[in-house]
């Protein structure tokens, strides 16, 4: 992926706070990870990628941060599965903006929802990048490990 495609997912990442809050997200500079664990949150929705492209995007957070996304937008049950629904539900929004950018052939997955740091493996041979977010002094990331198969 180069700089311009990985800014649609920045992009996608700061509407998404935007658009759900009235809050604005940060964005960090976006870094390669070899290693899941060291960016991962205790919860993560997991979107696939099929088409022309091939790989994973990742939205990953903590308790913090998700307590206080739901109760903006209205949660008040913060049970562990309303908080897997939140990050997928991210995760979700984030790579249909993505889709909406590359077109038809870009073709997303449900979320698949992850519990647990050591629960995130990345998958070889393809290019991970970080994304990092910030919102309400709170961390997130963004993982994006796609590949273009043209």
């Amino acid at each position: 992926m180069d700089a311009s495609q990985i800014k649609v997912f920045l992009d996608g990442a700061t509407s998404y706070f935007f658009e759900t809050t009235g809050s604005k997200a940060e964005v960090g500079s976006p870094y390669l990870i070899d290693d899941a664990r060291s960016v991962a949150g205790e919860f993560t929705g997991a979107i696939g990628i099929t088409g022309r492209h091939r790989g994973t995007v990742y939205f990953t957070a903590d308790r913090a941060l998700l307590m206080l996304l739901m109760k903006e937008v209205g949660e008040q049950n913060m049970t562990r599965e309303n908080m897997l629904d939140q990050v997928g539900d991210v995760a979700n929004t984030i790579s249909g903006n993505a889709r909406n950018h590359f077109g038809n052939d870009f073709m997303i997955s449900v979320p698949t929802l992850i519990y647990g740091q050591d629960a995130l493996h990345l998958p070889k041979g393809i290019k991970s990048y970080a994304l990092p977010v910030v919102w309400k002094n709170f961390r997130a990331n963004v993982i994006v490990v796609i590949e273009n198969l043209d």
